[in-house]
């Protein structure tokens, strides 16, 4: 286990999903919503309760880091004097928030952090859209456990890709493994950013057979923690001292509400009102979502019902049905 890189580094933060992008700062967008993490659609009410940000495809901790720094946290304040954009905080100064990565910023200059709306507006006033700032790498503490997200999934021996989130500490994951009941091997998922909204997407074209799975997960410092429950009871330790302050809800104070191993997690949508087994008037043609993440009707919003993997879910809302 390791320390955090210490110092501080100047930049530049802008913001996004605000006015300036004819967006509402209350609605999901960017990295609220499809940002390129593939966190999917984050719970404002929940941690990291939208204080989000984009690193920089130039960015040293998005180039150095595992998964291009998604899930790290930082700390980022307004600095108020000295730079290019002087007197754009809403105090003298030194105002802080801590942000997760939810998403990349490939037009962004290498120090350049692109905030959250609401996020920008506790620094200083988002419709003047950039400010000075300097930011540092802090230690992420969710008030959670590591939730682990099957985002799709063809049954044993096939296909399987997966989301870990809320990893608390250096919150860099370089490694998932799968080992299927009774079995002593392990396999390794994959993550290669082929597709967009994949960066924290783990998975295999050869999921093993026997469940319940037994998971390992290893951070970049080579903590590995290990469950044999998708509903985990671990997390990352914090080493080091820092003295940054935890994320907290734009709406105000901190909030720990959601405590235990069985909350859905920051990134999860709603949970739907119903049961996700077979809904309406034709049961032989079920509507089943691929995961209590997403509805059926979440599911066709995103365009997934063309896909492959899609064809055995969700049948009635995809107007897949004869009945």
């Amino acid at each position: 286990m390791s320390s955090l890189p210490t110092g501080w580094r100047t930049g530049i933060a802008t913001n996004y999903g605000g006015a300036q992008d004819g967006d509402s700062p209350y609605s999901p967008s960017y990295g609220t919503s499809i940002g390129s993490c593939g966190y999917g659609l984050l719970d404002k009410s929940q941690w990291p309760y939208w204080s989000v940000g984009a690193l920089s495809s130039s960015n040293m901790f998005y180039s150095e880091g595992p998964i291009n720094g998604c899930g790290q946290c930082f700390e980022v304040q307004c600095v108020n004097s000295g730079g290019q954009y002087a007197g754009r905080c809403n105090g003298n100064g030194g105002e802080s928030v801590t942000i997760m990565v939810s998403d990349s910023c490939p037009e962004c200059e290498a120090d350049h952090l692109d905030l959250q709306a609401l996020t920008y507006n506790q620094l200083g006033p988002m419709a003047l859209g950039r400010m000075d700032i300097k930011y540092r790498r802090v230690n992420c503490k969710p008030p959670v456990n590591l939730m682990v997200d099957v985002d799709s999934s063809s049954g044993e021996g096939g296909w399987i890709r997966m989301t870990v989130k809320n990893a608390a500490g250096r919150a860099s994951i370089k490694g998932v493994a799968l080992k299927g009941s009774g079995s002593s091997s392990w396999t390794d998922l994959t993550n290669d950013w082929v597709f967009v909204q994949t960066g924290a997407r783990w998975e295999t074209g050869q999921q093993p057979t026997g469940s319940p799975f037994d998971m390992q997960v290893t951070q970049d410092d080579g903590q590995v923690e290990g469950t044999g429950t998708f509903q985990t009871s671990m997390q990352f330790k914090i080493v080091g001292n820092d003295d940054s302050a935890d994320i907290v809800s734009n709406d105000g104070a901190p909030s720990h509400s959601s405590s235990s191993s069985s909350s859905s997690g920051p990134s999860s949508a709603p949970a739907p009102s119903s049961s996700p087994s077979s809904s309406g008037g034709c049961s032989s043609c079920p509507d089943t979502p691929p995961s209590s993440s997403y509805t059926c009707a979440q599911q066709k919003s995103f365009g997934q019902c063309s896909q492959s993997w899609m064809s055995g879910y969700c049948k009635q809302t995809c107007g897949k049905c004869s009945c």
